[in-house]
């Protein structure tokens, strides 16, 4: 006889995610409207900026101040630590893809859980440097530190819009602004090879809004139902009319459409007074004929000529 044996197995599988980076507002903010009308009043001198929305499609009113809380979120899902991790963000002003000479909006950083953090100024954009596993020099990071598999790290800011060199609220006009192209992140594995395991560094979804509208039609609605709520108010008519009713001629021909049903009440029994009368007048006169041939009787000239 043949012996047979079974023998299992144990294969574990190694499945490697690269990191991954994404981009999006907070929801709920960090902050308070009182926390941001503190930032912006520094910053661009308004107060009064109003939260734009927190799904996706991101809109905005035209000619007025919003604001965002956005998080730059990175996890390393790889089972190597990622070396000199840093991530770069710059937002411009895009109108339909055409370049704008001035960046619609001003960006404030609220701070990061880990590295540092730091923002420069052009006249056509703003650069953020985000040096993830350290300290940043010469906007890069300094050598020797890592963020080690399994973890993650954020980056919080604040982005509102702002006035252009002419002095109008941003959106001016309505359409499509791209504000960013995207955070991305680089690093290097043990070995030294560039954002490996990928073949190319991560970069995230730009930050698309759409401008639309006008913010003066957003309170325009507003004004109308209270002009219309004050109309009827006016309406103290009823209460001149009961007293005008005694003193005022004018006022009760306006209001004497309504007493009119007291009029037209009395005149019914009128009429029904009447009518009886007309019923005894008829029954006299008939028995006064009767009595008419009682006198016919002529018999007294007859005993004349017997004398």
């Amino acid at each position: 006889m043949a012996a047979f044996t079974s023998q299992a197995v144990n294969l574990t599988a190694r499945v490697e995610q690269p990191p991954t980076i994404i981009k999006h507002p907070l929801d709920p903010p960090p902050l308070t409207q009182a926390e941001v009308d503190v930032i912006t009043q520094d910053e661009i001198g308004l107060t009064g900026c109003q939260p734009g929305e927190l799904e996706f499609p991101y809109e905005a009113p035209t000619d007025a101040c919003v604001w965002w809380a956005l998080r730059i979120n990175l996890r390393n899902n790889y089972y190597d630590p990622l070396v000199d991790l840093l991530v770069k963000d710059a937002f411009m002003g895009e109108l339909d893809g055409v370049a704008l000479p001035h960046v619609p909006v001003k960006i404030h950083l609220l701070g990061q859980n880990l590295g540092q953090a730091q923002q420069t100024e052009f006249s056509d954009r703003v650069e953020i440097d985000w040096c993830v596993t350290g300290n940043l020099q010469d906007r890069a990071c300094s050598p020797g530190s890592q963020l080690d598999p399994g973890k993650d790290a954020h980056l919080d800011m604040l982005v509102f819009t702002r006035p252009n060199p002419q002095g109008q609220q941003e959106f001016a006009s309505p359409g499509t602004y791209t504000l960013n192209g995207g955070p991305s992140a680089e690093w290097t594995d043990p070995g030294g090879v560039r954002c490996a395991p990928l073949a190319e560094c991560p970069v995230a979804q730009p930050l698309m809004i759409d401008a639309v509208g006008d913010a003066a039609p957003t309170t325009a609605p507003a004004e109308p139902p209270t002009g219309t709520s004050t109309e009827p108010t006016p309406t103290p008519t009823p209460e001149p009319t009961p007293e005008s009713g005694s003193s005022q001629l004018s006022e009760p021909d306006s209001t004497a459409a309504t007493p009119p049903p007291e009029a037209t009440v009395t005149p019914p029994p009128e009429p029904t007074a009447t009518p009886p009368p007309e019923p005894t007048a008829t029954p006299t006169p008939s028995p006064e004929p009767t009595s008419d041939p009682a006198t016919t009787p002529t018999p007294e000239s007859t005993p004349t000529p017997s004398g």
